[in-house]
């Protein structure tokens, strides 16, 4: 099956936005990344495969949703941000049992930008331009980032939060 979306957020700057490619808008700094890793993930396997890829499912007591299932690669775990292999696939668990794909996340260990001489700790650079949304995730000791590419978030491609079901999903055939 063939997964595509289009996004359409009415989020703040703060979060990104992703729009169709028909969208006069589509000229953003990071769409093209989006794109790519929409693509990367066109076809993504659904939560068995990931198994198959090094990915194990995660607590699903999630602090920005209760419907949220993680899986995570610990291998991917690093201080490296790349774009095509992040570190855990996220899923939403409908009313009915089943898992939507949602969005990826990225984890970055944290590092220092002056070798921890003044403990100076900084989100590291993740798509182009500023509007990608890193927050620190202390249990982890790692910077996080959700991309929201399965599904349309009304808060953005970039937020935190995660939508409280799947039903703006878009299919395309």
């Amino acid at each position: 099956m063939l997964f595509s979306l289009i996004l359409t957020a009415c989020s703040s700057d703060n979060f990104g936005e992703i729009y169709d490619a028909e969208d006069q808008n589509a000229g953003l700094p990071y769409y093209g990344e989006l794109l790519q890793l929409q693509a990367h993930y066109s076809d993504l396997p659904d939560p068995a495969d990931c198994e198959k890829l090094g990915y194990d499912l995660q607590n699903s007591e999630s602090p920005i949703a209760a419907n949220l299932v993680k899986m995570q690669n610990t291998d991917l775990v690093d201080n490296v941000f790349d774009l095509l292999n992040p570190e855990e696939i996220i899923y939403i668990r409908e009313s009915d049992g089943s898992l939507t794909f949602a969005g990826v996340s990225y984890l970055v260990k944290e590092f220092s930008s002056d070798g921890g001489v003044n403990g100076a700790y900084t989100p590291p650079q993740g798509f182009t331009g500023d509007h990608d949304a890193w927050r620190f995730d202390g249990t982890l000791s790692a910077y996080r980032l959700n991309v929201w590419i399965g599904i349309d978030n009304p808060e953005g491609v970039f937020a935190w939060n995660a939508p409280a079901s799947s039903s703006n999903t878009t299919m395309i055939p």
